[in-house]
């Protein structure tokens, strides 16, 4: 099977999408271990970056909204999920044929990996 350029062009913004969501995820952790870190009740934690227009507060969600789904078989459940969602895309993307599609496309699908 032949995979177009357009499908191609989802797959790339897919990849910049991954790769943009780990980088800033990196930074995140990074600006929180930094020297300025005040550490608040309930796990919640600071870090002043440019105070008091710019705070990063990092706060471990372990499932999706409120924490639903959170830990054990419901993790594995969402990310089998979330895989089968970017399959799916990635599939999609293959049938497209508006640029527009496409992009949108490899956004979701890109969000959906990243948060795997």
């Amino acid at each position: 099977m032949k995979i177009s350029r357009l499908a191609l062009g989802a797959y790339g913004i897919a990849l910049a999408v991954i790769i943009l969501d780990q980088l800033t995820k990196a930074w995140v952790l990074g600006a929180i271990d930094a020297a300025h870190i005040s550490n608040i009740p309930d796990g919640y934690r600071i870090a002043e970056v440019a105070p008091p227009v710019f705070n990063l507060t990092y706060v471990l969600n372990t499932g999706v909204s409120f924490g639903l789904f959170g830990g054990g078989a419901g993790r594995w459940i969402l990310s089998v999920f979330s895989v089968v969602v970017a399959g799916l895309l990635a599939w999609w993307a293959t049938r497209a044929d508006r640029r527009l599609l496409i992009a949108a496309i490899g956004l979701v699908m890109g969000g959906a990996i990243g948060n795997v």
